[in-house]
């Protein structure tokens, strides 16, 4: 997780900010267009998060 502001806590925004990153470099190495992941496409994504854990 990406502390932006180095205050010792990540904020809503910090983590969004995050998953939003993560998000668009995962839907392009897996080739989905646009900003909507199938039901099957989500549960890979979810997978990749759980490992990455």
């Amino acid at each position: 997780m990406r502390d932006a502001d180095n205050d010792g806590i990540v904020s809503k925004q910090e983590f969004l900010n995050t998953m939003s990153k993560v998000w668009d470099a995962r839907a392009k190495k897996m080739g989905i267009q646009g900003d909507r992941m199938k039901s099957a496409e989500f549960d890979e994504f979810a997978k990749y998060l759980r490992a990455d854990a």
